[in-house]
């Protein structure tokens, strides 16, 4: 196809819906950052990705989840996702939390500094 959605797999032909998902860039600063600029981060800059896929109706043991260093992958008996990082991570270096009672994934890719 000429134009693909973002998330959306070109590899076969997905029927399964793409879940709601979210993607959050946090940035660890100080005092020192803040006001006086001494560590060298500008506002581009990021120490962690932090993706959350919402997941309903979903056990955590359904769920099956692969990171590289430019993609994260989640499928389930009733979703597929296929979502493209923005910038390269460092796939064997992070890790996904289960919350049970919102039912979502919570993925922490390791942002390559």
């Amino acid at each position: 196809p000429d134009f693909v959605l973002e998330g959306v797999s070109t590899e076969h032909e997905e029927t399964r819906p793409q879940p709601h998902y979210d993607m959050c860039f946090k940035q660890n600063i100080g005092t020192e950052d803040m006001f006086l600029g001494m560590s060298g981060k500008h506002p581009g800059s990021n120490d962690e990705l932090v993706i959350t896929i919402s997941l309903p109706n979903t056990k955590s043991a359904d769920i099956d989840l692969n990171v590289t260093d430019d993609r994260v992958d989640c499928w389930t008996a009733d979703y597929a996702l296929r979502l493209h990082l923005p910038k390269p991570v460092i796939s064997n270096q992070g890790s996904a939390q289960w919350v049970t009672d919102k039912e979502q994934l919570k993925t922490h890719p390791a942002a390559q500094i």
